[in-house]
């Protein structure tokens, strides 16, 4: 219920940005470089950024764990890809472009572009005791890439990383997890 309360105070405040956790390499065919547009936030004014992408994308390892060669996905407000050659294990996928259409009909996936990231870690508090035993894992400690505009806020901004939650930017490499 706290989470609600505050999620309502800070949700019009906070820019939603790109971060992959486990990243995944996407190296996708016949595609040219391209610059999209994002909004700071999807219903209100909070301005506008700018990502540049060439053929290489990282998606998360998660998304990465549900595809299937010949599966085609969305890269989310960027265009559609169909993977050809999947390897979890090395964590690579090889890619095509389709097209730009919008369906409905296929999943959409978060990534982060090879030339707009930074190396990032989102510090994450989890509960300290479960029952009456301290909790070895109560800090999680989350690798990924974010994009690059994260580096141009202020220590303390809030943020809402896309399908993680709401953070506090500490410094240029690092976040602190507050809630969902």
């Amino acid at each position: 219920m706290l989470e609600a309360f505050n999620r309502k105070i800070i949700d019009s405040k906070s820019k939603r940005l790109l971060f992959v956790k486990d990243p995944v390499k996407i190296t996708i065919k016949k595609v040219n470089q391209k610059e999209v547009i994002f909004k700071n936030h999807p219903s209100i004014d909070l301005g506008k950024r700018k990502i540049s992408v060439n053929n290489v994308v990282y998606i998360s390892n998660q998304d990465a764990e549900q595809l299937k060669n010949g599966m085609e996905i969305r890269l989310i407000e960027l265009y559609n890809i169909k993977v050809s050659e999947l390897d979890i294990v090395k964590k690579e996928a090889i890619a095509e472009y389709t097209d730009d259409t919008l369906k409905d009909i296929i999943p959409k996936i978060q990534w982060v572009s090879e030339q707009d990231l930074v190396k990032y870690t989102i510090i994450k508090p989890n509960k300290l005791f479960i029952g009456d035993r301290f909790n070895p894992n109560s800090l999680e400690i989350i690798e990924g890439f974010a994009e690059s505009f994260v580096t141009t806020l202020s220590n303390s901004t809030m943020v809402q990383f896309i399908r993680l939650g709401f953070c506090r930017i500490e410094d240029n490499k690092s976040a602190i997890f507050t809630h969902k």
